[in-house]
């Protein structure tokens, strides 16, 4: 097993334990809410949480309540490679594989990397310079290899640890909104 898949196990034991969980979760939501980097956005891409990770029903429902374009992504596990959708209220999604919540494809809902604004790009784990530990598929790095807009993580201050290895295809993404701050990662380009 891998230093990362270790990383992962015990950051997942960690926040599944948290006893103020609903205080840290409101505490970065608040904070990204209030953000320059919200405000600024139109579209923004973002996943449907599941399980022990931080609520995005809430950030999702401010979005259209402040008429922004909010897509979520379908994965391709054959080819490890997502698309996103746009996502409306009335929309049905559908449950596939690591029990994520997912759109139907509809080529009329399709939005591109360069339509985007913002991705809020999930992970477990991250370092003051942006590079994340993920869930280990590599979507997300794929993809964000051809996305040029802003990127932002949402995380407490305990996934923030700067001793993980950095690897060749790991891409960095710009801020990350945390419960007791915002951390704005130094370019890597």
């Amino acid at each position: 097993m891998s230093d990362k898949n270790n990383a992962r196990k015990s950051l997942i034991m960690e926040w599944n334990e948290l006893e103020d969980r609903k205080r840290i979760e409101k505490a970065i939501q608040n904070r990204f809410l209030r953000s320059e980097v919200w405000k600024q956005a139109q579209t923004i891409a973002i996943t449907i949480s599941k399980g022990f990770e931080w609520d995005t029903k809430f950030i999702i429902e401010k979005g259209w309540e402040q008429n922004k374009t909010i897509t979520i992504p379908r994965a391709n596990t054959k080819t490890r490679e997502m698309m996103f959708y746009e996502y409306q209220p009335d929309d049905l999604l559908e449950n596939s594989w690591r029990d994520l919540w997912e759109p139907f494809v509809t080529p009329t809902k399709l939005v591109t990397a360069d339509q985007h604004d913002l991705i809020i790009v999930p992970g477990l784990i991250f370092n003051h310079s942006g590079y994340r530990i993920g869930y280990g598929g590599g979507f997300y790095d794929r993809y964000l290899q051809h996305y040029h807009g802003q990127t932002v993580s949402l995380a407490a201050d305990f996934q923030l640890k700067n001793d993980f290895e950095i690897e060749a295809h790991d891409q960095a993404i710009d801020v990350i909104v945390t419960n007791f701050g915002t951390i704005y990662c130094p370019s890597t380009t």
